[in-house]
Parts: C-alpha cells; sequence; structure tokens
C-alpha cells in the first residue's frame, strides 16, 4: 500500500471534513481550496472527520487511469489531531513515514510547554 507514496506529495487538510462526501466531491474541494490536480497523479490528500476516528486518503492511480480511495477507522482511540497556522490553507504537508506513523496511530508532534529545553 505505502510504495507509491515515496513519489508523490502527501498533504493532511487539518480541518474536519465530511466523511460522506466521495471522491469527486473531496477532490473539487481540494481543487478549489488549495489549487491540488489530483488527476495529475502527484499527490494524495488525507482527510480526517470531526472526532479524528475516521481517516481517508484520495488520489489517482500512478498510469492515471483509476482512483485511490483509502478509508481507515480506528477501533479505539483517535488520530491524532495536527494544528495548523490560523492564516492560510488548513493543510500540512506530510512524508511516507509520517503518514506511516498517523495511521499507526502513533504521535507526530509532541506538545511542548517550554519555549526551549536546555
Amino acid at each position: 500500500m505505502f510504495d507509491d507514496f515515496e513519489s508523490r506529495r502527501i498533504t493532511l487538510i487539518t480541518a474536519p471534513v465530511n466523511m460522506r462526501l466521495g471522491y469527486d466531491r473531496l477532490a473539487t474541494k481540494v481543487q478549489a481550496y488549495l489549487g491540488i490536480d489530483l488527476s495529475k497523479a502527484e499527490d494524495y490528500v488525507v482527510f480526517l472527520n470531526r472526532r479524528a476516528k475516521y481517516l481517508r486518503i484520495i488520489g489517482k492511480t500512478a498510469d492515471k487511469n483509476g482512483r485511490i480511495m483509502i478509508n481507515v477507522c480506528l477501533d479505539q482511540g483517535t488520530f491524532e489531531r495536527i494544528m495548523s497556522r490560523t492564516e492560510g490553507p488548513a493543510c500540512h504537508s506530510l512524508t511516507k513515514s509520517e503518514l506511516k506513523a498517523l495511521i499507526a496511530g502513533e504521535r507526530l508532534f509532541m506538545h511542548r510547554t517550554k519555549l526551549l529545553d536546555k
């Protein structure tokens, strides 16, 4: 499943998304708000629902003849919520290893209580 993720940009949408939306409506929103054209097969986009229990990945197959929509649901716990800046698009770039960790339910970022650690 992760073999093709290395060669593409992975974008995590940090705003919650209605998981009743299908591939076409999600791809249209990504094109309109972020300017990412999934038909070029250069990107994967990751969405989380409001409760961070469901994760959806959409993209195009390498040969551009098909679409990919991967749904992941956690039986226990939630996916990590990643914060974004208050201005600009609500998205964050991920690496292949960060995507694997997110799907596995691992923490990607640490909550810091001090500005600088000594």
